[in-house]
């Protein structure tokens, strides 16, 4: 980079700020100071970075015990003595907060007493964990996870003021001057989106003819809508489509997918794990050896019986938000599984890991064996029969009872013999006595945020 064009980024980047009222309603300029200062951060030690969490741990429980409602009650009955949480071991003696009291809580029991809800704004979650709800989020919070989204665009290569392109769902949820503003702030971005729920054969040339044109450095969005695409592609034998990075979120990528994706639009796939309540979660880096923690906004732990799984195992990840004072959420189950990682990532950055994120366990079937199968063990096994299926969902219905609803690839259906494969194999997992019904349809549905469920399980879940 030339020193003409630095100069010109750091103009970008001023003007981007000083005239933040004009294209943000909740968040505050102070979100590029925060950037600016996780550019800085990523590379401290591991142990430099634990302290720090430790610190604002300890300030967010002090506040929270004395603000918030919910936690000076849960404190006390669980006997935690705030400001004395010295390790991260300690946090075990903390409750762990589900959806269902989110959900069910009312008349500002979760709320800070010092919340202003007109500075705050309403986050609401899709619901596809099967329990949608809404939180709030303070200025400060959204800050904080706008500066991490703007470090991990940093680490596909891309520099404020790159072109990019968003498969997305643009408009969901905002009013009509939340819209205008939207459209300013994607403009001083060189940002343009591409609608997730218009994908249709019609249109996905339009968009490819968009992309090839634009030439956009970073494309981020959903998994299976980039697989779409990248199918279309292939499908149509264009060659010419190229996206330097590309950022996949929202759905499990499996190692087939990010292939495809990779080849038909000669690109490196990064993968993001996040969510509303928090957003960016953890984020692969270069080395695509796991997921890097947004250590400074969370503290992510994995857990099976309430206590923290060993290196290499499978457990469910439980999330404090370290910068929400408006509605803490400390210990909080998000509903997915990962594997956990001890070891230092060999990009240099300081940055805890987590390994493969399994599925949700609203997304993983249990056997009356005993036995969980997530989402990722029936893509694999099934993608076997992929030319007899084109697209499949496996919903639990109980205990010793599953749907496997299934779109043929083929007018004609699927063979019996392939659905006794198919049969015998999942009763060998999930055991003999499991009921296995097949449905063959013509659809299955996406959830409202334009996500495909692969795997629902609507029994309890108990890891």
């Amino acid at each position: 980079m030339t020193e003409t064009e630095k100069e010109y980024r750091k103009y970008l980047i001023e003007f981007y700020k000083d005239t933040f009222h004009l294209h943000h309603w909740t968040m505050s300029p102070d979100c590029i100071n925060y950037w600016e200062l996780l550019e800085n951060t990523q590379w401290e030690s591991m142990e430099q970075i634990k302290q720090k969490q430790l610190e604002k741990l300890n300030q967010l429980l002090k506040y929270s015990y004395k603000h918030v409602p919910y936690y000076k009650e849960k404190f006390d009955e669980h006997g935690v003595v705030v400001n004395n949480i010295a390790s991260f071991k300690d946090l075990e003696s903390l409750p762990v907060l589900g959806k269902e009291t989110i959900k069910n809580s009312g008349n500002g029991y979760m709320l800070s007493d010092k919340i202003n809800l007109e500075k705050v704004l309403k986050i609401r979650t899709s619901g596809s964990t099967g329990m949608p709800l809404h939180i709030y989020a303070d200025a400060d919070q959204l800050d904080w996870r706008y500066a991490a989204v703007l470090r991990y665009w940093g680490w596909t290569g891309w520099e404020f003021g790159d072109k990019s392109i968003r498969l997305w769902h643009q408009k969901i949820g905002m009013n009509e001057l939340e819209i205008k503003k939207e459209w300013i702030d994607s403009y001083l971005l060189g940002r343009r989106y591409i609608p997730v729920f218009e994908m249709n054969d019609k249109n996905l040339m339009k968009y490819i003819l968009d992309i090839i044109e634009y030439k956009p450095k970073m494309m981020d969005g959903y998994a299976e809508a980039f697989e779409i695409i990248a199918d279309y592609i292939k499908h149509n034998n264009l060659q010419d489509v190229f996206v330097p990075s590309i950022i996949s979120s929202a759905q499990m990528l499996s190692d087939k997918m990010r292939a495809k994706i990779e080849q038909s639009l000669h690109s490196e796939v990064f993968d993001r794990y996040g969510c509303r309540e928090f957003s960016t979660v953890a984020h692969e880096c270069p080395v695509h050896k796991g997921y890097h923690i947004t250590a400074e906004n969370l503290i992510v732990e994995i857990l099976k019986d309430g206590k923290s799984v060993k290196e290499g195992e499978m457990g469910e990840i439980v999330i404090t938000d370290l910068n929400n004072y408006s509605q803490p959420m400390i210990r909080y189950r998000i509903g997915d599984l990962a594997i956990k990682i001890n070891e230092k990532c060999s990009c240099g950055r300081g940055l805890p890991l987590i390994g493969k994120i399994t599925g949700r366990t609203k997304g993983v079937i249990q056997g009356t064996n005993g036995m969980f199968l997530t989402t990722a063990y029936f893509l694999h096994y099934l993608k076997d029969f992929e030319e007899e299926i084109r697209q499949f969902q496996v919903v639990q219905e109980s205990l010793d009872k599953i749907k496997v609803f299934i779109i043929p690839e083929r007018k004609t259906g699927i063979t019996t013999k392939t659905k006794e494969t198919i049969a015998i194999n999942f009763k060998e997992k999930l055991g003999q006595d499991m009921n296995i019904d097949f449905c063959i349809t013509e659809t299955i549905e996406m959830v409202k945020t334009g996500k495909h469920q692969a795997v629902i399980s609507n029994i309890p879940f108990n890891l």
